[in-house]
């Protein structure tokens, strides 16, 4: 467990055992806030990567990726340059087709943290979530 890479620590967000899947993303979050510029090269890969998370069948998964997502990954790109309306079509662009599933999906945990990125969506990118609001 000692020193994983991001890329171990992405396969292993996918791992079988729900356990282990919400370890990688406690790991991950650290691993962020210990070294910004690996998150800031690999923002997007990760996000495509760790999406599929929003509707893990198991909620402290989905609650682990939330937090990594909303305390790491969003808080750099709010803090960076990366604001440029360019970049915040580009985010909410990789984040809907995530979340819209997730929006209808059987299980009503699932459906509820999809309204909880919904909100991080609205809330920090506005202008790009006019684009998306038909389909709402």
């Amino acid at each position: 467990k000692k020193g994983l890479t991001l890329k171990e620590l992405l396969s292993k967000s996918r791992h079988p055992n729900a356990k282990d899947r919400k370890n990688a993303l406690v790991d991950m979050e650290k691993l962020f806030k210990r070294h910004p510029a690996e998150l800031k090269s690999n923002r997007y890969a990760s996000i495509h990567h760790l999406m599929g998370r929003i509707k893990d069948g198991d909620k402290q998964v989905r609650t682990a990726f939330y937090q990594v997502f909303k305390n790491r990954i969003l808080k750099s790109s709010i803090e960076e340059d990366d604001c440029k309306e360019e970049n915040r079509g580009r985010i909410v662009s990789v984040l809907m087709p995530y979340i819209f599933p997730a929006m209808v999906d059987t299980s009503i945990d699932v459906r509820l943290m999809a309204f909880a990125f919904l909100h991080l969506v609205v809330k920090y990118y506005p202008p790009t979530f006019s684009l998306y609001a038909e389909k709402i």
